[in-house]
């Protein structure tokens, strides 16, 4: 089994059997927003499970973060060797965090116009399970270091591992599977790859650096799995 498919594994694991606590707490924090005591921003979600050592740093200031613990925009949270996590968010999005993994909230924003509402994040590495919300499909965007993932009603992972390829150069693989619903799958040059339910598809490229940084001529490796 390789890497990315043993971090699939160990996620679905951690979704599946820990779903039912977090549709309880989901239950009771949904229309609670507390406040950040140290910058005053109301929070966008709740851990609803922690597995050993998962972090949270928000403007330089890194913490432990412990159950039924605030999230907060712009946010990074970390998990580390045996570690997970899964957070509610307010729109009732449910995101599972597998080992070795590494996210940022970069933008949440919950509004009774539909149309103002948003949720984007960065993966940067490790395994995520993504169930969206009560948002309209199109606020829903997950940065990768390949490809942005659009989210159309879905039940998703994705992996993002680095592996030295034969010739020892450092290849990033960016996996999406789609349990339920669709996605796509646009790269840094703008090409568009639909991804419905029951399939999954990798993107290799060799020197990605993220599309964030500019990178927008660059073509990676589609492959179906």
């Amino acid at each position: 089994m390789s890497c990315w498919a043993r971090n699939l594994f160990r996620i679905f694991i951690v979704g599946f059997a820990l779903g039912t606590s977090s549709l309880a707490i989901g239950a009771e924090y949904k229309g609670l927003s507390t406040q950040n005591p140290l910058f005053g921003e109301p929070s966008v979600g709740i851990t609803s499970v922690i597995v050993k050592t998962v972090t949270g740093m928000l403007e330089g200031d890194i913490r432990q973060l412990a159950y039924k613990d605030d999230i907060y925009h712009n946010e990074i949270i970390e998990t580390f060797e045996e570690s997970a996590t899964e957070i509610t968010f307010l729109d009732d999005t449910l995101l599972s965090l597998g080992p070795n993994s590494k996210i940022t909230l970069d933008r949440f924003i919950y509004d009774p116009n539909p149309d103002a509402s948003s949720f984007v994040m960065t993966i940067t590495a490790g395994a995520l399970r993504f169930v969206s919300g009560n948002l309209p499909s199109q606020a829903y965007q997950i940065h990768t270091p390949t490809a942005t993932i659009g989210i159309r009603g879905t039940i998703i992972y994705v992996v993002v591992e680095r592996t030295a390829g034969k010739t020892g150069v450092l290849v990033t693989s960016v996996s999406l599977t789609v349990l339920d619903g669709e996605a796509e799958f646009v790269t840094c040059d703008g090409a568009k790859h639909r991804v419905t339910k029951g399939q999954s598809r990798i993107i290799r490229d060799a020197a990605a650096i993220g599309c964030a940084r500019g990178n927008g001529k660059r073509r990676g490796v589609v492959e179906g799995l």
